[in-house]
């Protein structure tokens, strides 16, 4: 393991993987729901840098959370085909 790993790295992993896990459960009782929250914050960061309001940080916030969002969501795809 690299030396470059921090203790903030350890905890913003275990959080994106309780957060995943949740998500799939949470899609489970609600279809859609995690389809709902990619366009939504899609549209939030959209709507953001119309206003030319959008930082270096906040915009990679909203990165790593579209690119959270399209992971659950495609793994949830698979799930639904037997593909995974």
């Amino acid at each position: 393991m690299s030396s470059d790993f921090t203790n903030a790295d350890a905890k913003a992993g275990a959080c994106a993987y309780v957060l995943h896990a949740l998500l799939q459960r949470l899609e489970v009782g609600r279809p859609g729901l995690v389809l709902d929250l990619l366009d939504g914050v899609k549209s939030d960061k959209t709507s953001i840098e119309s206003q030319g309001a959008m930082s270096e940080s906040v915009s990679r916030v909203f990165d790593e959370t579209v690119a959270l969002l399209e992971r659950v969501h495609a793994q949830i795809g698979m799930q639904d085909t037997g593909k995974l």
